[in-house]
């Protein structure tokens, strides 16, 4: 009896288990173009079970027993009821789009549903979120693909027979392919640093785009704003929803048995709103109130060179977490090929536009509750030395998605198209260029120095430049020579830098140059852009410089990414030109009156930008993410005891930057500015305030009619001196807002600007005004009015304003 017993048990729990583990997989598909449909429900018709695809149609659904009848239905689409018998193989199931408009659910006594579910997402955010775990740590796999997106002239293609041979090798291949596989670990709040083991890019040997992928979007979809390709969207889940958007409670599945049930939201911006708006669907498992996933785009504007589709998918594993982030961009203006056969008959013709994919996996999910990882400060992503060196069988173990015949066949052709063309050593050349730098060889020239112009030198012709990693990777020979044919001066320059440590640097050297005298003197940089290189318009206008004749020693160090710090001990002699300047003061000159002096100054600079983040790169680190705030602050003073001049200067100045992007009002920034000079000082040791109207003969319309963002545009040159100022600017820029978006219409930025500063009280100054004084300005710019070219319209409401109102352009 006992055996029968166990028999009986042993074979119904075997059963149970043989049953209980039939597993259905498949992927849905669009009938039409074939592409996978992301988030369609699967329901087990009869039973409270069913389940949702993933990111790339792909489904996985276990039931109990074989027959079932499943069915399959997605937004737009018509559902499709399906038997399954076996599980030989995977099911592929296309859906046809429903003709009509989207159906919602009814909502009654005007109580929606929609918002009900929102709102309890909100509220259960610190409890679902995974911004909001202490710290946790999970392996990444990202690709990037550029590939051709076609646009034919028949939805119906001839056969395949016909094709002509440029279409047939088109179609076979992408333009472009990148894969990374690491490991992001995450601390909070907000910190986090992708340890990328490995990059493979088509065409390259170095890990140019491996951090692409994860830059593109924010890693949560429950915050207020969203970030998508460097741009905030007001999110679907912030505090002031219903007045910015409209949801709509559109489906409903049971999963887990019946236990749960995941509610699709759609959602989209309320009629005549102008703000950064998304559109899409949200799926919400309750009772959890989470995020099941995300399907949203930005709403399109009319003129924008490009769309873009994002897709969350976020999986419970004891915490709710994103297991996949897909995008998909298309670069509307980026034409490849127009009104190309498909056959050789010409029967159907297609177009070629640039689409790029992005698909990022996340698995292997650690959360540390007590001790939490440890996250480098200011650091997105450090890149291993040899990341590019891994092997196949290296990759087969760590891909999530494996190689299509397509992607083998892009790797192939573009390495060997690189190798044949050289390519890397082509965007090589292309990215110092960026930094404002031309590379040739083991010598970058800086090409900031090939022309200068202003009012005193008028035109500079010169060349300079440094060695780079190419010569050696622990020091570096700068240069540069030029000629100024209004002053007719040669101005040279020569120096050396040693890489003491990771983050430490030992630099010394000589120059003859000239600087703005009175201005501010900060040099904790990273390289600039050829771009912000532009944008200090109001050097082509400043007339009073100081020549300077400089030897110097300096160790720039930084503790962190975020923080670099310079201390300069510089001998020096300073020459004001440009106008018939002296100095009288007995201390210092005795009975005379002078013009140049002679100093040793010892200089202490700093930068902290507390958000901004790097990626680290054999031993370099690039900055990827700039953010605000901008902090920067010098002191310096000067040595009597090595000095030829007497007296002691003590100079001091801040700068700060604020900056914020708001997807409904726009971007605001703000800079405020100071500084002080203790002791007796010639104008060169004193401040000059950032003016941008030239004087000269009152000729302002011809002498400065561009405007600078930065600057005081109805403030002539000159025309103060302070010993000690403050000043502030706010410029709050509405971008299209305003009007209606579109990227035809100009961005209208508003303007508040003051400064107040006392002239020094010891000293006496002949040539130049020496005043105390406030200003306060207004104005009001229209930027991008033809093309990048703007105009502003300034004021000033003061009585000793040469030129109360200014009209300038803006570039």
């Amino acid at each position: 009896m006992y055996r029968t017993l166990i028999i009986a048990v042993l074979s119904i729990f075997f059963h149970s288990i043989s049953f209980g583990q039939v597993t259905i997989q498949g992927k849905i598909i669009d009938s039409d173009g074939g592409n996978a449909l992301a988030f369609a429900n699967i329901e087990v018709v009869g039973l409270r079970q069913g389940t949702v695809s993933d990111l790339e149609g792909r489904f996985k659904l276990e039931v109990e027993r074989l027959p079932v009848k499943l069915r399959f239905s997605y937004i737009g689409y018509q559902p499709k009821a399906v038997d399954v018998s076996s599980v030989s193989t995977k099911l592929e199931i296309s859906l046809e789009v429903k003709s009509g408009t989207l159906e919602g659910v009814t909502v009654l006594a005007g109580v929606n549903p929609a918002l009900r579910l929102i709102r309890g997402v909100m509220e259960n955010r610190e409890k679902n979120d995974h911004e909001y775990l202490k710290s946790y740590r999970c392996r990444s796999y990202n690709r990037l693909r550029l590939g051709p997106r076609f646009i034919y002239s028949d939805s119906i293609l001839p056969p395949k027979e016909t094709w002509t041979d440029d279409y047939r090798e088109l179609s076979s291949m992408d333009f472009f392919l990148s894969e990374s596989v690491g490991t992001r670990t995450y601390r909070r709040p907000g910190k986090a640093v992708e340890d990328i083991e490995a990059t493979r890019t088509s065409g390259f040997q170095q890990p140019l785009f491996a951090i692409f992928a994860t830059q593109l979007q924010s890693f949560t979809f429950y915050d207020p704003s969203f970030s998508l390709v460097g741009l905030e969207y007001l999110s679907p889940l912030n505090k002031r929803m219903e007045r910015y958007y409209q949801y709509r409670l559109v489906d409903t599945l049971l999963v887990n048995d019946g236990r749960d049930t995941v509610y699709t939201v759609a959602f989209e911006p309320q009629p005549g709103r102008q703000f950064q708006a998304m559109k899409g669907r949200i799926q919400i498992q309750t009772p959890d109130m989470a995020i099941r996933s995300v399907f949203a785009e930005p709403v399109k504007i009319p003129g924008q060179d490009f769309e873009v589709q994002i897709r969350q998918l976020y999986e419970k594993n004891g915490v709710w977490f994103p297991t996949q982030l897909d995008a998909d961009i298309v670069f509307n203006r980026l034409q490849v090929e127009s009104s190309e056969k498909v056959d050789t008959a010409g029967t159907v013709t297609y177009s070629v536009y640039v689409h790029g994919e992005v698909r990022s996996y996340f698995t292997d999910l650690e959360v540390e509750r007590d001790k939490p990882f440890s996250v480098p400060i200011g650091i997105s992503a450090r890149i291993a030395d040899d990341a590019a060196k891994r092997d196949s069988v290296f990759w087969s173990q760590n891909r999530t998605e494996e190689l299509t015949s397509k992607d083998s066949a892009t790797y192939v052709i573009i390495d060997s198209l690189s190798e044949s063309i050289n390519l890397e050593r082509i965007v090589n050349v292309l990215a110092t260029l960026a930094d404002g730098y031309l590379r040739f060889g083991k010598f970058d020239f800086d090409l900031n120095r090939l022309l200068r112009i202003n009012s005193h030198e008028g035109v500079y012709l010169g060349v300079g430049g440094v060695t780079n990693e190419n010569l050696s990777k622990r020091i570096q020979f700068d240069a540069f020579g030029g000629y100024g044919f209004g002053d007719s001066r040669f101005k040279y320059g020569y120096g050396a830098r040693i890489r003491l440590g990771k983050a430490f640097w030992l630099r010394g050297g000589y120059s003859f140059d000239i600087e703005e005298s009175g201005g501010s003197n900060f040099q904790v940089r990273t390289r600039g852009t050829l771009l912000e290189n532009t944008q200090n318009l109001r050097r082509f206008y400043v007339d009073v410089f100081d020549e300077v004749s400089a030897a110097f020693l300096e160790v720039e160090f930084h503790p962190v990414s975020i923080w670099q710090n310079r201390i300069r001990l510089q001998r020096e002699n300073r020459f004001l030109v440009g106008a018939d300047y002296f100095f009288s003061e007995p201390a210092i000159t005795g009975a005379f009156w002078q013009n140049g002096f002679t100093y040793t100054n010892i200089t202490y600079e700093g930068r902290w930008a507390p958000r901004e983040r790097f990626l680290e790169n054999r031993g370099r680190r690039q900055l990827v993410e700039p953010a605000y705030p901008i902090f920067r602050y010098l002191l310096e003073q000067n040595i009597p005891e090595w000095s030829v001049d007497a007296g002691s200067i003590t100079r001091a100045e801040a700068k700060v930057d604020f900056l914020w992007s708001n997807p409904y009002r726009g971007v605001l920034s703000m800079r405020f500015q100071g500084g002080l000079t203790e002791g007796v000082a010639p104008y060169q040791y004193l401040f000059s305030p950032l003016s941008n109207l030239r004087l000269y003969e009152d000729r302002w319309i011809g002498y400065s009619t561009i405007g600078d963002p930065m600057a005081f545009e109805t403030v002539g040159f000159n025309e103060f001196l302070f010993q000690r100022y403050a000043s502030g600017i706010l410029s709050w820029n509405t971008k299209q807002l305003a009007f209606r978006r579109n990227t035809k219409f100009p961005e209208m930025v508003f303007l508040s600007k003051f400064m107040y500063g006392q002239a020094p009280e010891q000293g006496a100054h002949i040539g130049l005004p020496v005043e105390s004084g406030a200003v306060t300005e207004f104005g009001i710019e229209f930027l991008r009015l033809i093309g990048g070219i703007g105009i502003g319209i300034y004021h000033r409401p003061d009585a000793n304003a040469p030129f109360p109102w200014v009209i300038k352009l803006r570039i």
